[in-house]
């Protein structure tokens, strides 16, 4: 839990706050988590915590270190609408070059865990699940060429109003 709280106070700030107390106007949903561990015995969580689909808030120990380190990551105004651009280039890359990207492993990785752990949720009653298919290595490639960094945000800024059908969901960053 200490990892947990300090990620929500990366993005929150408030030390007072419990973890799952309501955030501002999000309402309330259910928190639920995943635990992976990985072959090496790496161990690592994934929170949901309230209700927005652009919390991304990280936390991690440093042996040696009495404090955890924790940041969060604001993926831009208007829900993460920004890495739309990012992931049409790609397609569009794709298509013309009959190449992916980016490797599929790591689609493949994402999901081959969410599916373990929706197993070990609805049918094993939370129990560890062994992944065997999942134990393979890939060379990552440079998706830099199809990032904006940013040039979005000079045109839709947090201020400006977003298109009236369009919802928000997106976290308020911190002053």
């Amino acid at each position: 839990m200490k990892l947990a709280e300090a990620a929500m106070q990366a993005e929150l700030g408030d030390t007072k706050r419990g973890l799952f107390d309501p955030i501002g106007s999000e309402g309330t949903r259910e928190p639920h988590g995943i635990l992976l561990e990985y072959k090496d015995g790496f161990r690592a969580t994934m929170l949901r915590i309230g209700s927005n689909g652009v919390r991304w808030n990280f936390a991690c120990s440093i042996k040696g270190e009495p404090a955890p380190k924790a940041t969060t990551f604001f993926p831009g105004p208007w829900g993460n609408r920004n890495l739309f651009r990012a992931f049409s280039h790609a397609i569009q890359y794709l298509f013309v070059n009959k190449e992916e990207p980016y490797p599929c492993e790591r689609t493949l990785l994402m999901t081959g865990a969410l599916d373990a752990a929706m197993h070990s949720c609805f049918e094993k009653g939370y129990a560890k699940i062994k992944t065997p298919e999942l134990e393979f290595s890939y060379k990552p490639k440079d998706f830099n060429q199809f990032r904006e960094m940013g040039k979005s945000w000079e045109v839709i800024t947090a201020e400006m109003e977003p298109y009236k059908d369009f919802v928000v969901s997106d976290p308020a960053p911190k002053e």
